[in-house]
Order: C-alpha cells, then sequence, then structure tokens
C-alpha cells in the first residue's frame, strides 16, 4: 500500500470567485459530486459557517486597503490522502491528520489570523479539508506572491 498525501493550492482572483468557493465549502449551492445524505458527518471550523461570517473576516483582515486589478484576493488549500489510506482511518486518525494539514497551512500563511474558512468534508468520496486564506504579508497587505513565492 502506497501512502500519499495530497496537497493542492488555488489561486482565487475575485471577489465573486471567493463567494463561489465559499458557496461551494459551506454547502450552499447544489455540489453534483457530494452525497446529501452524509452532509451532517462535515465539519466547519466555529464561527466560519455562513459565507457573510466568512467575508466579514477576510473584510476585517484586508482592512481599508484596496486590491490591484491583477490581485489574488486569496489562496484555497485542498488536503487529503491516497483513498486507500484516507478512507481506512479511524474517525481520531482522521481528525489529527486534518488538525496537523490545517496547523500547518496556517503556519505557511502567517498564522491562524490569516484564516478565512475551513471545512472537513466527509460527503465526497475522499474526506478532504478545504481551506481559504486571505495572503497577507509582514506589512499586512494582500501579497500572494509573499505567501506561496
Amino acid at each position: 500500500m502506497t501512502e500519499a498525501a495530497i496537497l493542492r493550492f488555488s489561486k482565487i482572483k475575485s471577489m465573486r470567485s471567493l463567494r463561489g468557493a465559499l458557496a461551494h465549502n459551506l454547502r450552499v449551492q447544489n455540489t453534483p459530486n457530494a452525497n446529501p445524505a452524509k452532509g451532517h458527518l462535515n465539519q466547519i471550523h466555529r464561527g466560519m459557517d455562513t459565507i457573510d461570517k466568512c467575508l466579514m473576516i477576510y473584510g476585517e483582515r484586508l482592512g481599508e486597503q484596496t486590491p490591484r486589478k491583477n490581485a489574488i484576493f486569496a489562496h484555497e488549500a485542498v488536503v487529503t490522502g491516497s483513498p486507500d489510506v484516507i478512507n481506512n482511518m479511524g474517525k481520531e486518525q482522521l481528525k489529527q491528520y486534518f488538525s496537523d494539514s490545517l496547523n500547518w497551512l496556517c503556519k505557511i500563511h502567517g498564522g491562524k489570523d490569516r484564516l478565512v474558512s475551513a471545512v472537513i468534508h466527509c460527503d465526497e468520496t475522499t474526506p478532504h479539508l478545504q481551506a481559504i486564506f486571505i495572503p497577507i504579508d509582514d506589512k499586512g497587505r494582500l501579497n500572494s506572491r509573499a505567501v506561496l513565492g
């Protein structure tokens, strides 16, 4: 059996795309590959259970600055693992895997205050974590390059 962690980053390039990502992650919109009967198994990070709450967190962190025309508004990370491994993890082991992953993602983004949304989806074939961060540099400016290079 081969164990493999899977990590994917994507850049969110507009407020409209940010809203769309939040709608998908929070299951506000129809998600064809998700099983609605398993929706109750999803875990949403405290205080981030609506689009409005997540956008409020984003706005507070962004402050008064106006993003450049070509700015990257947010980063979305998806963390999972090979289906053979993830689907055979116990509940506590899976919880620890995603907790460790979220802590690492927060660290590379400069802290937990950069986290806008975090959801563990257990309603799809393979459980995964989807987290959205605001890419703020050490000077408090929106700066994707400073975070991911």
